[in-house]
């Protein structure tokens, strides 16, 4: 009877070990298997605001925002928990309510390292720069075994494979400027008088800048 109560509480502790570790995570993930059989993983945190890690081959990692962003923004700042500011590379993507890092092994890693709260800041359309918080502690383990993988399978470039990365990464960045000035164009064409009002004063008092201050005089070039 003893050996039966005492198997029972082991079995009892164990699944309630593996709920706590399951629940203890923000990370919603999912699988999708296409019609040739590939499956792509996801693992997302948040709701109307998100951030979003997808695998296939390799990973994606972006932001689902529920605000248009600006066309120029090319970075963000984050800090996890109470730690110091780092800055990202990022690049639009379609439909304007999203933002991919560049470095998704680079964020990934970060997350792993640091896990807790992730406060990313970028800029709004027509609006202050504002910030997002992600709960981001305990990655999946799929995820954490592809970050291992990756780093095991990296090797040094050679001086022509640097060369050539970087040639992709201009070419790459002068194709993503392109893209932002048609969108910045667009934007601009369906823009009416008053909300034209508000965006010369946003420029003028410095609140935004970059490239949708191009038209607006006595405003100085920011980069």
């Amino acid at each position: 009877m003893r050996k039966a109560i005492a198997a029972i509480t082991l079995t009892f502790l164990s699944v309630a070990g593996a709920a706590a570790q399951t629940q203890n995570t923000e990370w919603q993930y999912s699988t999708k298997t296409a019609i040739d059989g590939k499956v792509t993983e996801y693992a997302i945190s948040g709701y109307s605001d998100s951030l979003v890690i997808r695998c296939s081959n390799v990973c994606e990692v972006f932001m689902k925002i529920s605000d248009s962003i600006v066309a120029d923004q090319s970075s963000v700042r984050i800090k996890f928990n109470n730690g110091p500011l780092e800055r990202f590379a990022v690049s639009l993507g379609e439909g304007d309510d999203s933002l991919f890092f560049r470095d998704p092994m680079g964020i990934l890693k970060a997350i792993r390292d640091n896990g807790g709260y992730l406060t990313v800041e970028y800029a709004p359309y027509q609006k202050t720069p504002t910030t997002v918080v992600f709960h981001v502690w305990n990655l999946p383990p799929t995820v954490l075994a592809r970050i291992e993988a990756y780093d095991k399978a990296r090797v040094p470039m050679t001086p022509q494979e640097r060369l050539e990365k970087e040639s992709r990464r201009l070419e790459n960045e002068k194709q993503l400027a392109q893209q932002r000035e048609v969108h910045r164009k667009a934007v601009l064409a369906q823009e009416d008088e008053g909300e034209r009002k508000v965006r010369f004063e946003l420029c003028q008092q410095g609140i935004i800048k970059g490239d949708r201050c191009a038209d607006v005089p006595n405003v100085p070039k920011h980069p």
